[in-house]
């Protein structure tokens, strides 16, 4: 009995040791970020995250080439113009149901995104949000969204968008 004690202390240690960690994390207007070494970006915080005049004024923007998921947790209002601009190796996105707005030029070039699922609570997609997507095969966004002009431009594998 005590061995099989001795050895499940053992294995949650191991598990443990295996937990992401984290390499880089800061803050930007009412939102804090986190980048683990399983290449995620995570933004989370009460409000809105600020919008960027260049895609290299976002702190994370030294890090896109290696950035392959971004998480947008829930309590953030807003997803910043020019936020997440060249991040060509993001394969994944999340975004929290608590966004309302995704500004102008967000996810630009994008280049490896695939699908995208906008929640119902966001409002806006403004314009070129997501332009030169090539790879973006599926956008899913709420009937009473409002989209910006070429929001999806040169998203050449997308279908008409889809409305729900």
């Amino acid at each position: 009995m005590k061995k099989v004690s001795v050895f499940l202390v053992f294995a949650f240690v191991g598990y443990t040791a295996t937990a992401q960690t984290i390499l880089k994390q800061g803050t930007t207007g009412d939102c804090s970020w986190t980048l683990t070494s399983d290449s995620v970006l995570t933004i989370s915080g009460k409000g809105a995250m600020p919008d960027f005049e260049s895609a290299k004024d976002a702190p994370w923007y030294d890090y896109r080439a290696e950035i392959k998921a971004v998480v947008v947790e829930n309590g953030v209002t807003s997803i910043g113009k020019n936020a997440f601009n060249h991040f060509t190796q993001m394969k994944s996105l999340n975004i929290g149901k608590s966004v309302e707005k995704i500004g102008e030029g967000a996810f630009y070039h994008c280049r490896s995104l695939k699908s995208v699922d906008i929640p119902k609570s966001v409002l806006s997609i403004e314009r070129i949000a997501f332009s030169g997507c090539i790879l973006l095969e599926e956008a899913r966004f709420p009937k009473d969204c409002t989209v910006g002009e070429a929001a999806f431009a040169g998203c050449k594998n997308l279908p008409l968008q889809e409305v729900r």
